[in-house]
């Protein structure tokens, strides 16, 4: 859609549209998720696809997170969905119409200039492994940060079954609300086991003081549920942070990023080199920790450490130790140091692989993913110990 012909229609009022056309849009974005979901759901562990699928069934059924499915009822949808994909892993990408207006799925520029007077929001982009990944959602708020636009969703009209708090497309940050508050109660349970003390502070921290340590979780979930959105206020503003951390630390060159994660999709080479963005994102002056010690951010602190994970984890091992010498002495400096570790190591990474990029253009295709194997096995043994 030409962008001059979508002004004009804006313009001469033609977005004021009725319920109807509205519901049919969300049906074509509703399928563009299906496909990708279709297309792209053989990527994911059985365990990490079925952790997706219980949350899409808790949202397309409007559970609130605490509720559980029942187990019959969740296991006969999860058979219809896959039904579903073996009739849509071959079809293309639907173009959405808006009162006649036909736009590319990826148009979001184009798409949210007719669709936010509605008071909606699209966003559209690739994730890991480029999966497309699709949203509409209701807007909230709408504010600037640091120069970039941030728009604060809230209810969820149309998604695939990815679970991602907040991103950024085209200099534009996108938090999700509603996403938020289903992923923090599922990691608040899930790392209660593991991450235990992290969690039990930080939640301390966060305001919200539970009786006992050594209880389960979940019978201490009567507590967490009216304190919930505000929990999802406060790690919100954290992960704006970590995106505008994406958007503005320049130790990773962008270009070169973007060629290794499309070369190479779905292999340890993505998986680290999008593991090294996100650690120089919540690592840099103006990412998610940065913010987290100079507002100190207690709460946010413990579900950082309690929540990391994957590459960034491994290679940033020294948040850990530093996390327990805080809780001793309340000292941010020592997380600072930590942080310019952290953000020192991950560039070295990010110049390591960008060489490696470089060498694999005279080598066969074989041998990048061969020093790569070799660049993190350390990580690895690491990460066991």
């Amino acid at each position: 859609m030409d962008l001059l012909t979508i002004i004009t229609q804006v313009e001469s009022g033609c977005n004021q549209w009725s319920q109807p056309v509205i519901d049919e849009f969300l049906i074509q974005v509703k399928r563009n998720c299906d496909i990708s979901d279709a297309k792209f759901c053989g990527t994911f562990s059985m365990c990490g696809l079925l952790l997706m699928l219980r949350n899409l069934y808790k949202w397309e059924h409007h559970l609130p997170p605490w509720e559980e499915p029942d187990r019959g009822a969740i296991m006969a949808w999860v058979e219809e969905r896959e039904e579903q994909w073996l009739s849509l892993s071959e079809q293309n990408f639907e173009k959405p119409v808006l009162n006649g207006m036909a736009f590319d799925p990826f148009d979001v520029t184009g798409i949210n200039l007719v669709l936010q007077p509605q008071g909606l929001v699209y966003a559209a982009g690739y994730s890991g492994g480029l999966k497309p990944s699709f949203l509409v959602a209701e807007l909230e708020d709408h504010f600037f940060l640091e120069g970039r636009q941030i728009f604060v969703l809230a209810r969820e009209l149309a998604r695939d079954i990815l679970i991602f708090p907040a991103m950024s497309r085209d200099g534009t940050i996108y938090g999700r609300k509603e996403t938020l508050s289903y992923l923090l109660w599922d990691l608040i349970q899930e790392k209660w086991s593991t991450q235990k003390p992290a969690v039990f502070t930080a939640l301390e921290d966060s305001g919200i003081s539970l009786p006992e340590h050594d209880r389960p979780i979940s019978l201490m979930a009567g507590l967490l549920r009216p304190r919930l959105p505000g929990l999802v206020a406060q790690e919100m503003d954290a992960y704006f942070r970590h995106e505008l951390g994406e958007l503005t630390d320049n130790s990773f060159d962008r270009d070169i990023w973007r060629q290794i994660i499309s070369e190479n999709p779905q292999t340890n080479l993505e998986k680290l080199a999008r593991g090294i963005k996100d650690l120089l994102a919540d690592t840099s002056d103006q990412g998610r920790l940065n913010y987290i010690i100079t507002q100190q951010k207690k709460g946010s602190l413990g579900f950082y450490v309690a929540f990391i994970f994957g590459f960034p984890k491994m290679i940033f091992r020294e948040i850990f130790a530093a996390y327990t010498q805080f809780r001793e002495t309340n000292d941010w400096t020592i997380i600072e140091r930590a942080r310019k570790i952290g953000h020192t190591r991950a560039a070295d990474l990010a110049a390591q692989l960008t060489d490696l990029f470089h060498q694999a253009k005279l080598q066969e295709p074989a041998w990048i993913h061969q020093q790569i194997d070799r660049l993190v096995s350390p990580l690895f043994a690491c990460a066991g110990k």
